[in-house]
């Protein structure tokens, strides 16, 4: 009995496990159509992309800083979904949309590549493994009820001093998406 107890346990306990094992992907389609849309506004050919989202910059977001620069244009709202969004970073994966050529870079293969120190450190391991490239870091998008306004954060660095952060404030019309404005939190 004490067997048969124990044999049960054990299938449960495993196929509770499966269970977890498969998560829905936390960033939807349409987060992914926003990061496409603000990739395409450059003419890199090569982008590669942070794994895990990062909130805005190198601090904590600042509401008093957004309500400050983007002023009337954001919605109260917006900017609270953006901030909830945005408190627990989540993984990225390559569904980015409009053919875009796109790299992954994982937490591992970062520290790797910057973990070199020197004249140009990391950045001249980064651009040999991704030629022509910039790294890339996104937030988590924010839309509006309608799903028709947006607010995310980007950051874009080149080099070591070469580099800016900014967020983007964004309205679909005709179902493409357009900047209403930007900000710049930092740059290099």
């Amino acid at each position: 009995m004490k067997k048969l107890m124990l044999l049960s346990l054990a299938i449960f306990f495993i196929s509770s496990m499966a269970a977890f094992a498969v998560v829905e992907s936390v960033v939807k389609p349409e987060e992914y159509e926003v990061y496409s849309f603000l990739l395409e506004l450059t003419s890199w050919e090569l982008f590669v992309v942070a794994d895990e989202t990062r909130g805005g910059g190198h601090e904590k977001i600042s509401e008093d800083f957004l309500k400050k620069e983007f002023g009337p244009k954001l919605d109260a709202t917006l900017l609270a979904r953006f901030i909830q969004e945005n408190e627990t970073p989540v993984q990225l994966e390559n569904k980015f949309t409009g053919g875009l050529s796109v790299r992954i870079l994982s937490a591992k293969e970062d520290a790797e590549i910057f973990s070199t120190v020197g004249s140009g450190g990391g950045w001249k391991e980064f651009h040999k493994r991704y030629p022509g490239a910039c790294n890339y870091q996104f937030s988590r998008v924010a839309f509006n009820d309608a799903r028709d306004e947006a607010l995310v954060y980007e950051s874009s660095i080149c080099g070591p001093v070469s580099g800016l952060g900014e967020y983007f404030l964004l309205k679909k019309v005709g179902g493409k998406w357009t900047v209403i404005a930007q900000v710049n939190a930092w740059i290099v």
